[in-house]
C-alpha cells in the first residue's frame, strides 16, 4: 500500500489486526468449527462514495468472471489459508461481513460478534499506522482484516484519501 492523498486535517490512520494471531487465540474446539463456514460480504456502500465523489460503480468483471454487475457481494471463508506460509487467519470484518451463510441468523450473529470482538478488543495483535504523502508502511502485508481510524470525519468534511493497495491473502 502507498498512500497519495491523506485527508489534510490530520489523521489518515490505518489499523491492522492480525488475522493469524486472531485466528490463535481461539481454542482448538473453535478453530475447528468456523472452519469452512462461509461468510457473506458486502461493499454496497461504496456506491454511496462514489455517488458523492461523482463516479461510477465499475459494473464489468472486476477481477473474476462472475464477479460483475452493481450488487458489491461475495461469499469468502471465515477462514483463509495463506497459500506460501499455510497459517490459518480469521477473514470477517466488522464493516462487510453480513453473515454466516451456514448457520441461522442468530447463530451467525453470536459468532460473528464474537470473532469481531477477537479482533478489535486485543490491542496486542493491532498496530497503527499514520500515513503522509507516499508512504509505505514497512514489512510485508498478510494481515487482514483492516479498520480505518475516523474515516467517517473526513466523509462528512468532504475530505477523502487516495490509496494504492495491495492484498497477499
Amino acid at each position: 500500500m502507498q498512500v497519495f492523498e491523506r485527508p489534510t486535517e490530520g489523521g489518515g490512520d490505518t489499523l491492522w489486526a492480525s488475522a493469524y494471531v486472531a485466528y490463535g487465540r481461539l481454542t482448538p474446539a473453535y478453530q475447528k468449527f468456523i472452519e469452512g463456514l462461509t461468510a457473506v460480504h458486502k461493499g454496497n456502500g461504496f456506491h454511496l462514495q462514489a455517488k458523492v465523489r461523482g463516479i461510477d460503480v465499475h459494473t464489468d468483471a472486476r477481477g473474476y468472471p462472475l464477479n460483475v454487475g452493481g450488487d458489491l457481494r461475495a461469499v469468502h471463508p471465515v477462514v483463509r489459508s495463506n497459500s506460501v506460509t499455510g497459517l490459518k487467519g480469521i477473514f470477517v470484518n466488522r464493516i462487510f461481513t453480513k453473515r454466516i451463510v451456514d448457520l441461522s441468523p442468530d447463530e451467525s450473529k453470536q459468532v460473528l460478534n464474537y470473532l469481531f470482538r477477537i479482533v478489535s478488543d486485543n490491542h496486542d495483535l493491532q498496530v497503527r499506522f499514520q500515513w503522509e504523502p507516499t508512504t509505505s508502511p514497512p514489512g510485508k502485508h498478510f494481515v487482514l482484516p483492516q479498520r480505518y481510524a475516523r474515516r467517517r470525519i473526513y466523509q462528512e468534511r468532504g475530505q477523502g484519501r487516495l490509496v494504492g493497495r495491495a492484498a497477499v491473502i
